[in-house]
């Protein structure tokens, strides 16, 4: 083999291993973002912690509901558009309670997402009305029961569990929505009115909306009162009061955040 030759192969074989190494340093780099948000008449959304690798990215969204009414959040509905992708996330919905904030992590997946800037486009969150939610009217459950399940209107619901206890009582449930609105459960609007007549709130506070379709479980706790008599001996009632809703579900139109590297803490954290 010629000299030239030599270093010719050895040239390319410099470039070959050059980007590699390039290919697999980038393979481990992480962006940083900028925390980012934006408000309207019905919320409040900032983005935080949001980092993007090669091949995922993520943020952190938390949402304040400036309502009176439940929110809904579906991470179906938001978009990362990223270096011409439009990616959406599998995550979970979630629910914000009326004057409440809550948070998720949100995670999609792609391709050469090392981008310094991308937009985060939120097309819709939905609003579930209280002040125009239909109570349904539910039948006292009297206890102990023989009673498996129970039809009312759009909730049908299943008793799982019946642990009755003199200190404490449990009861699970699980309930489907057929409707083609929202169901509303809130489970502290429940009661058990005790042997003696004292009454006995849920301690297992919830509240749960269903869509068509969707089903959930919940529990029902009540705690002795002193005087109140003995539950594993004596019968008692749950007394649903308005636990059971009906509403409407409206969206809300979104709004586009755009996401910019924090260039500080992405040097200093791929160090």
């Amino acid at each position: 083999m010629c000299v030239k030759t030599f270093f010719k192969k050895a040239l390319i074989l410099f470039f070959i291993a050059a980007a590699a190494s390039a290919i697999a340093q980038e393979s481990k780099s992480t962006f940083y973002f900028k925390n980012a948000g934006f408000e309207n008449d019905y919320y409040k959304i900032y983005i935080e912690e949001a980092v993007n690798k090669l091949e995922y990215a993520k943020f952190k969204i938390l949402i304040i509901n400036k309502t009176s009414d439940y929110l809904i959040y579906k991470p179906s509905e938001v978009i990362f558009s990223i270096n011409g992708q439009k990616l959406t996330s599998d995550d979970r919905q979630f629910t914000i309670a009326p004057h409440e904030e809550a948070w998720k992590i949100i995670n999609t997946k792609g391709k050469g997402l090392l981008e310094s800037k991308y937009e985060i486009i939120i097309q819709n969150l939905y609003k579930v009305s209280l002040s125009t939610a239909k109570v349904v009217e539910v039948d006292n459950l009297y206890i102990p029961t023989t009673m498996k399940s129970f039809t009312v209107e759009n909730f049908q619901c299943n008793i799982q569990r019946l642990d009755i206890k003199k200190k404490k009582s449990r009861l699970k449930f699980v309930c489907v929505y057929k409707g083609d609105g929202i169901g509303i459960v809130e489970t502290f609007k429940c009661i058990a009115l005790l042997p003696k007549g004292y009454k006995s709130p849920n301690t297992w506070s919830r509240t749960f909306l269903f869509e068509k379709d969707k089903w959930d479980e919940f529990i029902v706790d009540i705690n002795e009162v002193s005087g109140g008599g003995n539950m594993e001996k004596e019968s008692f009632t749950i007394v649903w009061n308005d636990t059971f809703k009906e509403s409407k579900i409206e969206p809300i139109k979104g709004g586009t955040i755009k996401m910019e590297l924090d260039q500080a803490k992405t040097s200093e954290r791929n160090q």
